[in-house]
């Protein structure tokens, strides 16, 4: 993405684990998968499931198609064939029949159907100078005949592209707004619309932070006797104004600006929050004893999406999207039939486990979690902007250090755990979960603070400030002003000119002490003499005193260069902390029986 400092691998390794599944996934059959009869939340007796009959060429298809020629793959056990055979076959949940609309929309949808059918709805289409779509040019208003009015596309995918959509119910109510994605279903499944089913069964049990699906429709429905199916689906979701988290990553690497760690605390847990319904069925520590675990398989900041947020709330919830690759495990026999090929993915997202099948890993939430992390990491690695991997890495090391990075040690060692390609090192889902919704809450506190304080001086901007929505995306590149009071008072990299000097210079003196150290090895048979242990203290000390003391007694190192510049900016952020700051003689430190050494 724009804005990303052009860094050697050895250089970046230091700061995470490499990633090792740098690969071009392959295009197999995407499967799918569905769930047992089960109960809702209201202890409704279990919805009769309409059973279709089975495609002819099931089995055959199935232990040919997905049956790799490798000795040593077999094909699937009884109870995943026995699953896909007879679970998938029936119908899962309906809309939601307590949404006053769900009737007329059911009606109304197969006219939209036929009304871009005979529109020639298809890729090929003529656009205007502004890329709109010209067959929708005269669409005319809205009524009861002309319910439908089309704003304009969203965004394309490997398997289909997503439009808005403007209904307006019996064409005089309020319009509602639809992401509609048409998509290719999975021609081994028949009619059975994965990504639509696991959404809504996601709806049905409350989930905070997964998008909403309204309804979905067959697009060319064909005769169960059929050997080849080959079915689209239309799938109405709810759509999030805001965006993907992709196209705000895009902008704030553009401006090589920092996210706030409050915020990317609030995406981690909410995010985490939409994994552990799918891993779980509620927000509980156990599964519960009717759900399917799920298995997302494509968490990326592009198919995550952020509104902009309410005027009464810091940050706006939210949603994860995008089923298309998602299945259930119900059982071993699938967990180790899904282990046994490589399944399609984004590269770079996917870990070891989801696309070697001699891994030791099991397929198992852990796998979203690897995701889900390096998402994070993604925003993360903005800030080699200012430090080189390097620099953070050894930053990271000393104690103290973390008062000089951008974010802290905290959120730095969970993306590394997290992140890991080695799966006991990952937490579990609920663990995540519970870490980064204290976080969250930690850091909300911290940033609404400052949102009061600035309520209270009149000022425009606060430190943990986003540039969430169209809006104020756009004032930033264009208001000049805003722009310079937004750099001053919320971007940690403008706010802390002085102390990341000084933690360059921490680092070039360690670094300096250490080679000098390897030398004088050397020369003495491996002994360090005297000298050099103090000087290395003394280097040290530059980070950990400030965290080990009440009063931090180094202040600036002793090389006038680094001092230039830096006064005002140290004694502005070291005096929320409490922090004495020595103007007058930089390069002194300031002990705490009132002496001074000279570093």
């Amino acid at each position: 993405m724009g804005g990303r400092p052009k860094t050697s691998k050895n250089e970046f390794n230091p700061l995470f684990p490499p990633r090792q599944c740098q690969f071009i996934p392959l295009l197999s059959k995407r499967r799918r998968a569905n769930q047992p009869d089960q109960q809702n939340s209201q202890g409704e007796p279990q919805r009769q499931h309409q059973h279709r009959q089975i495609p002819p060429g099931f089995r055959h298809r199935f232990q040919e198609v997905y049956k790799h020629g490798n000795e040593w793959a077999g094909i699937p056990g009884p109870d995943a064939i026995r699953y896909y055979e007879e679970e998938l076959a029936k119908d899962d949940l309906g809309p939601d029949s307590e949404w006053e609309y769900a009737d007329e929309l059911k009606k109304q949808l197969r006219k939209f159907v036929e009304m871009t059918e005979d529109e020639e709805y298809t890729d090929e289409y003529e656009e205007d100078e502004y890329g709109r779509d010209l067959r929708w040019k005269c669409q005319g208003p809205a009524s009861e005949e002309n319910q439908w009015i089309y704003l304009g596309e969203l965004g394309r995918g490997g398997f289909g592209y997503v439009q808005c959509w403007k209904w307006y119910p019996f064409g005089d109510r309020d319009p509602i707004l639809f992401a509609v994605k048409d998509t290719q279903n999975d021609e081994f499944w028949n009619d059975y619309c994965s990504e639509g089913n696991l959404t809504r069964r996601l709806n049905a049990v409350g989930c905070p932070n997964v998008v909403r699906v309204y309804d979905w429709i067959d697009l060319n429905p064909q005769p169960l006797k059929a050997i080849a199916h080959g079915h689209s689906f239309r799938i109405l979701y709810a759509y999030y104004e805001g965006g993907s988290l992709a196209r705000l990553y895009t902008h704030y690497m553009q401006y090589k600006l920092l996210f706030p760690e409050a915020f990317l605390w609030h995406v981690f847990h909410e995010i985490a929050t939409a994994l552990l319904y799918c891993a779980h069925g509620h927000a509980g520590p156990q599964r519960r004893p009717d759900w399917e675990e799920i298995i997302h398989k494509d968490v990326k900041p592009a198919n995550s999406t952020i509104p902009p947020p309410a005027s009464d709330e810091l940050y706006p919830s939210c949603y994860l999207g995008d089923f298309g690759l998602a299945y259930s495990i119900p059982n071993d026999d699938v967990r180790s039939y899904k282990k046994a090929y490589v399944m399609e993915g984004t590269a770079g997202f996917l870990p070891p486990e989801a696309v070697d099948p001699c891994s030791s890993g099991v397929i198992s939430p852990k796998l979203d979690i690897y995701a889900l992390t390096l998402s994070i990491r993604e925003a993360i690695e903005n800030s080699l902007n200012i430090y080189t991997a390097n620099e953070i890495n050894t930053l990271r090391k000393l104690s103290g250090g973390e008062n000089y990075l951008p974010y802290s040690l905290d959120l730095i060692n969970l993306c590394r755990a997290a992140g890991s390609s080695r799966t006991y090192r990952r937490p579990d889902i609920y663990s995540l979960w519970k870490t980064t919704g204290d976080q969250a809450r930690k850091w909300k506190r911290k940033v609404m603070s400052n949102k009061r304080r600035m309520e209270t001086t009149g000022a425009q901007c606060y430190d943990g400030m986003m540039l969430l929505g169209h809006d104020a995306r756009r004032r930033f590149e264009r208001d000049w002003e805003f722009r310079r009071v937004f750099l001053g008072e919320a971007s940690w990299k403008h706010r802390n000119r002085g102390v990341v000097k000084f933690g360059k210079e921490v680092v070039r003196r360690v670094k300096a002490e250490e080679n000098g150290n390897s030398q004088t090895r050397e020369n003495h048979g491996g002994w360090i003499d005297a000298k050099g242990d103090r000087a290395e203290k003394r280097a040290r000390s530059c980070a950990s005193e400030g965290a080990e003391a009440s009063i931090p007694h180094l202040l600036y190192p002793t090389d006038k260069g680094a001092v230039v510049n830096m006064t005002r900016a140290m004694a502005a952020h070291h005096a929320v902390d409490g922090i004495k700051v020595n103007c007058v003689c930089p390069g002194i430190w300031e002990r705490d029986d009132g002496g001074g050494l000279r570093g």
